[in-house]
């Protein structure tokens, strides 16, 4: 009886890729990987989840005036990386501000992430905030 083939995994780029900051989601994803139906279902669905839960449900002032532009993994789906937008009249001390304040409530973002998924595992959310509302580069829809 003849023996079946496997096929070997590509090993990960994750340790390659892993800017702390990178500059878009195509940066480190493959085509595959950010063409993959189910990552991107999957990333816009917790969009929705964050943006119901920053607009609706979300107390803090300095939270509330913030605009989620796009969720990509990082590098895979356990991890996933925010691109927020900010008012266009943010200086440096005021984004490190919101910063702070979006590491406060990162327990309560994942908390409704949780609540609006079904998955065993809630994904680790790592924000990148934007001056202004609009797309960083490389950051398409």
């Amino acid at each position: 009886m003849p023996r079946a083939r496997r096929r070997r995994r590509k090993p990960s780029r994750a340790g390659e890729l892993r800017a702390e900051r990178a500059a878009s989601p195509g940066d480190y994803l493959t085509a595959s990987e950010a063409n993959d139906r189910k990552c991107l279902a999957f990333c816009a669905q917790v969009r929705r989840a964050l943006e119901v839960a920053i607009a609706a449900d979300c107390r803090d002032e300095a939270l509330i005036e913030l605009t989620i532009l796009d969720v990509w993994p990082d590098p895979t789906t356990r991890r996933l990386r925010v691109w927020i937008g900010g008012p266009k009249d943010m200086d440096e001390r005021k984004r490190e501000q919101v910063l702070e304040r979006l590491s406060g409530a990162r327990g309560f973002l994942r908390a409704q992430v949780a609540g609006a998924i079904h998955r065993k595992r809630t994904p680790e959310l790592a924000f990148e905030l934007v001056s202004g509302a609009s797309r960083p580069a490389g950051v398409a829809r």
